[in-house]
């Protein structure tokens, strides 16, 4: 009984870490890279699409908290009524790469999920 109790806490904190996304199949997948903590995607759009579409879907969807133009880094809170969303743009030869993290209420527990929901948006408007 013991040992089903702890392997049951240890499933559950692998799935509140943000690990389940990388044990229920991470990677690669439709060509997003997917850890337990963000989703990248190269767009072969330009950067400035990139940055201006990710600006407005988060405007749309949350508070834009603060805007890094320099460093190509967008912070929002309250993205679907709770979760703290960072995208990241950044202009490659090969393309725009964007990374996106998204974490719960609490701001410590990654919510991949959430941020492949934002990065599929951003791949219908720009792809």
């Amino acid at each position: 009984m013991r040992r089903i109790l702890v392997g049951l806490s240890i499933i559950g904190l692998v799935f509140l870490s943000g690990c389940a996304a990388a044990l229920l199949g991470g990677g690669v997948v439709g060509g997003l890279i997917i850890s337990d903590d963000s989703v990248e995607h190269i767009f072969s759009a330009s950067v400035d699409d990139v940055w201006r579409t990710a600006l407005e879907y988060l405007q749309d969807t949350g508070e834009i908290v603060k805007i890094d133009k320099d460093e190509g880094i967008i912070y929002a809170e309250k993205v679907f009524g709770k979760y703290y969303v960072q995208i990241m743009v950044e202009g490659k030869p090969s393309g725009t790469k964007t990374v996106i993290k998204a974490r719960k209420t609490i701001k410590l527990i990654p919510d991949v999920d959430t941020a492949v929901k934002i990065m599929t948006a951003l791949m219908k408007e720009l792809e």
